[in-house]
């Protein structure tokens, strides 16, 4: 669509030589002869662009009442790009002029092929605006849907926080009151001594499955093996290596390899640290302050 271009300047000559200039290169254009004709002219119209004579007079005899219309417009926040127009140019006037916030600077008289180079990079300047505000707006848009994708994940994973621990807490609850009186039932039965044994790590082991100790061991150390595992809790309830191999039917080089790959995937080696007392003190971690 055309750009709309107001023209201020009390010369005849120059409005209507513009006027026609302005529109046989595609803008749509009114003229005004001063401050008072534009200021009607902005008021019911949005205009793209305009082109306004510095030096011009005003109803309070003002010369530069040009300068005085840029300030004003740019006091109402009017978001027309401005050209300044002047037959008594100084460095001082355009930079004035820029200052107030001037797009850009013309002295008269002036070639009509400068005029368009000048009118046509505003053009320009004006379309990269335009597609910097639409992008902004674009972005601003994602952004917000983003954070609300994010809000509803913050709620999802909370509900399945929640979710994870009912499911931790009815799997204690189940196993304290559906197998452990079944286990200790057992334990009161003539059972061989291999048997009581193996029913003495069952009772504790299914004890660990509810403990801070396993919830520990399985979530911040999920390298470790089964097995591993297996010898971990014997090696916490205080088993020897001779008794880790009788109970695991595995040789003691076994448990003593068991018992290393443990330490080195706990941070252990070269430690002093006591295994046992490592793993007894994953059952009790320290409160969050």
């Amino acid at each position: 669509m055309a750009e709309k271009t107001l023209v201020v300047d009390d010369d005849d000559a120059i409005r209507n030589m513009l006027d026609a200039f302005l529109k046989a290169e595609g803008y749509r254009v009114d003229t005004a002869e001063g401050v008072d004709a534009a200021l009607r002219l902005i008021e019911s119209n949005d205009y793209d662009i305009m082109l306004i004579d510095k030096n011009m007079p005003g109803t309070d005899g003002n010369r530069e009442s040009g300068i005085d219309l840029l300030r004003h417009l740019r006091s109402q926040s009017v978001s027309s790009e401005i050209i300044m127009m002047t037959g008594y140019p100084t460095v001082e006037t355009a930079e004035e002029a820029i200052e107030l916030g001037a797009f850009d600077y013309i002295n008269k008289p002036f070639i009509l092929g400068d005029l368009r180079l000048k009118m046509r990079r505003l053009s320009k300047y004006r379309s990269f605006v335009k597609q910097v505000e639409e992008r902004t707006a674009e972005l601003k848009a994602k952004t917000i849907k983003l954070e609300e994708v994010n809000t509803a994940l913050r709620v999802l994973l909370d509900r399945r926080e929640e979710e994870r621990k009912e499911f931790e807490e009815a799997i204690a609850s189940n196993l304290k009151s559906l197998v452990l009186p079944y286990v200790e039932k057992l334990q009161r039965t003539k059972v061989s001594s291999d048997q009581a044994t193996y029913l003495a790590i069952l009772q504790s082991h299914l004890a660990e499955i509810e403990s801070r100790f396993m919830r520990t061991l399985s979530l911040q150390h999920k390298g470790l093996t089964p097995t591993e595992m297996q010898v971990a809790v014997l090696i916490k309830d205080g088993k020897e290596t001779k008794d880790i191999a009788d109970i695991l039917k595995v040789s003691l080089k076994a448990v003593e390899f068991h018992r290393n790959n443990i330490r080195c995937k706990l941070n252990l080696l070269n430690k002093k640290e006591n295994l046992r007392s490592h793993l007894i003190a994953l059952s009790y971690p320290p409160a969050s302050t």
